[in-house]
């Protein structure tokens, strides 16, 4: 099973790598990391197992690998999960949201959670009764997975760790371009590999071989006990991301001679084999024994009982398979015998039926009913087709009806979009407006008052001026009246007053008229007076 940055799933052959089936994204969300979890069935259950999935948005799917159907999906993780791996039952997963979380592998129940890293967990790796977990933080942190406790802080890298293998008491760690092995009981180190040139993503283990991979686009074989590289490969010309130990080839090896020929013929055929979890884990065990005994006894026995268990295995599944084949021919056979008895059965059903009806002369009858039943059917399949055209004219109508109702939603949609938009534009426009106003009340106040005092100026000499013309209109007709006074005395032949006002006129006109001689009238003379002044 492989996963891409598309979020396709892809079931490829083992030995070709040829795609099989492809399982479709789900929500544009990426695959950062897959793991076949085996589980073991209760009451003498066959070992079942599971694939989990981890995504980029932190998510967590469980595959079924035989169905290739999704059986549950959750989301503990709030970043992508970058690992996921299971030890003893348990399973256990890191991401970049700085945490590792424990799940249980039975039914992907959550069960604690282990923080502490200041830094994107990039890798976890589970040993005996404890756990490893590598940081962008540098450190390599050892968890004690009874009590979720944290035992020791390894700070043998100065960059971000990206990945770890476990080769007997040795861890393999890489960090940058470094890769450090150190005792996994002394926490001390052990060797320093510097053959990268750029950061080191990913490690994996294969029989006496570690291999290393990483951005400088280039896989080192290093061997386990002198932890030199014996190997080099340049065919990615990319970076490196992951690599997984699939399967092996055993090759069996055999003599043939010949009397008359004289000759020795040596043959050798492979058998290939698919390694999950268990099967690397007891490789690796069986590994390190043959490592650390010198003498060589342990490790032909070893090799010894690991040819028998292979031998058993094999004679075991053969006799599985036989036994299958044995059962499949049996369920084949029984399955035919049946058919074959409710064949007999409903023939037999059939001729006692015909029978008695012959015996009781109801064939004519039946007959009649038949044909009646007949006709009846050929009406009814006659209605059917026209409540089918009707049907289909009503779901056409619907279909009319129904593009017509989305046609008119979005143009509400539209038009509420549209009056949001303007009522935002006015409600801005508005605000504006009122800041505008409150910005400038002060000025227009200050500009009204001086308006006001202006105005009041203007006014007051507006009244002085009018008083002024009242009064010099006051002595313009007290003049006239006077001058028409003079004029009628002067023709009579009286007294003139002409030293001061009439007293007549002092109550109408209350102004002091000056003694002096009054200056001609601007206006018409009296014609009725001729004399001169």
């Amino acid at each position: 099973w492989t996963g891409d940055r598309g979020g396709v799933v892809t079931v490829r052959k083992g030995r070709t790598g040829e795609p099989v089936d492809t399982i479709p994204p789900r929500g544009g969300v990426n695959v950062w990391c897959l793991r076949h979890v085996r589980v073991q069935g209760g009451d003498g259950a066959p070992v079942t197992g599971h694939i989990w999935a981890g995504m980029s948005n932190g998510a967590i799917i469980i595959y079924n690998p035989v169905s290739r159907r999704e059986v549950n999906h959750f989301r503990k993780h709030s970043g992508g999960i970058y690992q996921i791996t299971d030890h003893n039952k348990r399973v256990y997963s890191c991401s970049n949201d700085f945490e590792v979380f424990e799940w249980k592998a039975s039914n992907q129940q959550f069960i604690r959670q282990f923080s502490g890293h200041k830094g994107y967990v990039r890798c976890i790796l589970p040993v005996a009764a404890s756990l490893l977990s590598g940081s962008d933080d540098s450190t390599i942190r050892i968890w004690d997975i009874s009590t979720g406790g944290l035992a020791h802080i390894v700070q043998h890298h100065t960059k971000g760790v990206h990945a770890m293998v476990n080769v007997h008491n040795h861890v393999w760690s890489a960090g940058g371009s470094t890769i450090i092995v150190w005792d996994l009981h002394t926490l001390s180190q052990v060797a320093t590999l510097k053959e990268h040139c750029a950061a080191v993503l990913t490690l994996c283990r294969v029989g006496t071989r570690v291999y290393s991979g990483g951005a400088d686009q280039e896989i080192y074989a290093w061997d386990v006990a002198t932890h030199r590289a014996v190997g080099k490969f340049t065919d990615h010309t990319g970076w490196v991301y992951t690599m997984c130990n699939t399967a092996k080839v055993v090759r069996y090896f055999m003599w043939s001679t010949s009397v008359n020929d004289g000759c020795l013929q040596i043959w050798h055929h492979d058998e290939y084999h698919p390694m999950d979890a268990a099967a690397k884990e007891c490789e690796g065990r069986m590994l390190d024994l043959l490592m650390t005994n010198p003498e060589g006894k342990l490790a032909e026995h070893l090799q010894d009982f690991n040819d028998s268990l292979y031998e058993r295995n094999r004679s075991l599944e053969y006799e599985v398979a036989t036994y299958r084949a044995r059962v499949s021919i049996l369920e084949n056979e029984l399955r035919q015998q049946n058919y074959a008895l409710e064949e007999q059965m409903g023939v037999q059903q059939a001729l006692s039926g015909v029978l008695s009806d012959v015996n009781t002369g109801q064939i004519p009858r039946l007959e009649a009913t038949v044909r009646l039943k007949d006709a009846e059917m050929d009406k009814y399949i006659g209605e059917m087709k026209v409540k089918n055209e009707e049907v289909a004219s009503l779901k056409s109508k619907l279909n009319e009806k129904d593009a017509k109702i989305k046609e008119l939603e979005r143009k509400l949609v539209l038009a509420e979009a549209q009056k949001e938009s303007a009522v935002k534009a006015h409600d801005t426009h508005k605000a504006a407006h009122l800041k505008y106003i409150e910005c400038n009340v002060d000025e227009v106040l200050k500009e009204g008052r001086l308006r006001e005092e202006a105005l009041r100026s203007q006014s007051e000499r507006l009244r002085e001026q009018l008083a002024a013309a009242l009064n010099i209109r006051r002595v313009r007709l007290a003049e006239e009246d006077l001058e028409a006074e003079t004029a009628r005395a002067l023709h009579a032949g009286r007294p003139t007053h002409s030293e001061y006002a009439h007293p007549k006129r002092s109550s109408s006109h209350p102004l002091v008229i000056s003694p002096q001689r009054p200056a001609p009238p601007s206006g018409p003379r009296d014609t009725r007076s001729t004399r001169k002044y």
